[in-house]
């Protein structure tokens, strides 16, 4: 699996729960250790805006519902040349 699908990966386990995600479930649900996660949890926070934050009272990663609205990944773009070029 590479960095792009564990990426999109995370992102639904984050989204799609109402409860934590620990980091052993991610480890096992990304097939990747930990040091793997940090830097994955690192890069949706950081470089994709992602509202993500390690919630230690209830043991797991969350996205921050004082954020707003849902978090969504952002959607490919293109130029008006690429999309005309790829076809």
């Amino acid at each position: 699996m590479n960095k792009f699908d564990r990426l999109y990966d995370l992102h639904g386990y984050l989204s799609g729960r109402r409860v934590p995600v620990t980091t052993t479930e991610l480890m096992q649900k990304l097939e990747c250790s930990e040091p793997t996660v940090r830097r994955l949890v690192a890069k949706l926070r950081n470089e994709l805006g992602a509202p993500v934050r390690f919630d230690r009272a209830r043991g797991g990663w969350v996205y921050d519902a004082a954020a707003g609205a849902p978090y969504e990944l952002p959607g490919l773009w293109f130029r008006h040349r690429s999309y005309y070029a790829a076809g």
